[in-house]
């Protein structure tokens, strides 16, 4: 089961995201949030592809959020999974400071709303 995240900053911006995968496609499908540098979006991406391709710019050099240079005070876990098997890591987003796409200050955090099958 995934979850529903929220990211939101003091500056306006907000986003509702969803999280890891569903029943029918947990296998083939990790999504998590990324940060693109060149055209400065947040993006839900499939972490189990080999690219990350920003779907605005195609931009392939884009960062997943878990990236320490994303994020400058890391908190309580608001999505955690284990995907040492897949990916070779531990994926885990908190409700820390994280770089924020709109203002590009390190003031947006992250809320967990809900959940999807």
């Amino acid at each position: 089961m995934g979850s529903i995240i929220q990211a939101h900053c003091d500056c306006g911006y907000q986003r509702e995201i969803l999280l890891g995968g569903g029943m029918m496609n947990f296998t083939t499908y990790c999504n998590f949030p990324a940060y693109c540098s060149k055209c400065k979006g947040l993006f839900e991406a499939n972490l189990f592809k080999k690219e990350l391709e920003c779907p605005d710019c195609e931009n392939n050099d884009a960062l997943p959020y878990d990236d320490d240079s994303l994020c400058k005070q890391k908190s309580k876990p608001v999505f955690d999974w284990n995907v040492q098997d897949e990916i070779g890591k531990y994926l885990e987003l908190t409700d820390g400071k994280y770089l924020c796409p709109k203002c590009s200050q390190y003031t947006m955090s992250f809320r967990h709303v809900g959940c999807w099958d």
